[in-house]
């Protein structure tokens, strides 16, 4: 079992970025060819880094009891939301195409769509959906734990009283409709045809996020994708649910 960290300059974000990565026992990778491993990108919430998940949860020991070839990627976006600001860095253009670039040319692997998973807690739930439904060609299955999938309520709310947000999403105007909104790309997939990412989204009972997270749910279904809700009865927002989902997650792709 392998669990690394390493920087590398990034010329999308023009600094040096963190990125944490698991791997399998040597005995499992060794008997695969690198072009049928499996890439899950493991995304933070808000405040964390490319360590949040390692340290936090017990994903390393998932992975290796899975015994699954897989490799999971868990890079650092700090409270960026995933989001190309409109006055600021690409976070979004660094994780979906420079970084996946990078692990490809390092690890010699190749990110084939039924092997290519994305999922994320609270703002990496956010992220999550936005990788999967923005790349549907890229990525089979994206999952949101406790995820912030209600962005137009949350842009709308606090878009003049954060300073942080304006920069971010531009106006809500700007926002809405947007590659950014979640509802917005739902709809596109499906009207212009494209494939349809398999999707999990899951909340404790005892979240604040519970209701936008079964609105979500319900919208991705009512329009034709394959969606699994799953609200945990008494667990809030914190890392003994993501924990649990996690493994689930690890040893299932629920």
């Amino acid at each position: 079992m392998s669990l690394g960290r390493f920087y590398f300059y990034s010329d999308v974000l023009h600094s040096s970025q963190m990125v944490s990565i698991a791997l399998q026992e040597p005995k499992i990778l060794l008997n695969q060819e690198p072009s049928e491993m499996e890439i899950l990108y493991l995304l933070h919430g808000a405040q964390g880094s490319s360590h949040s998940w390692p340290s936090s949860s017990n994903v390393e020991r998932f992975l290796y009891e899975s015994e699954r070839n897989m490799m999971i990627v868990m890079p650092t976006m700090k409270t960026n939301y995933y989001q190309d600001h409109k006055i600021g860095d690409r976070y979004y253009t660094y994780v979906a195409e420079e970084l996946p670039k990078y692990i490809e040319s390092l690890f010699n692997v190749t990110h084939k769509r039924e092997n290519t998973y994305v999922a994320g807690l609270s703002m990496g739930g956010y992220g999550a959906m936005k990788l999967a439904l923005r790349n549907p060609e890229k990525f089979c299955f994206g999952a949101s734990f406790s995820g912030a999938v209600d962005m137009r309520k949350l842009v709308k709310n606090r878009i003049d009283d954060n300073p942080r947000y304006r920069p971010m999403f531009g106006s809500y105007e700007e926002f809405e409709n947007s590659e950014d909104d979640l509802e917005y790309l739902l709809e596109r997939n499906v009207k212009e045809g494209r494939p349809l990412p398999k999707l999990y989204v899951s909340c404790g009972t005892a979240d604040g996020l519970l209701d936008s997270s079964i609105y979500f749910a319900d919208k991705a279904k009512s329009l034709g994708y394959e969606v699994k809700l799953h609200k945990e009865k008494m667990l809030g927002h914190g890392w003994r649910f993501w924990d649990l989902e996690v493994e689930k997650l690890i040893r299932t792709l629920i």
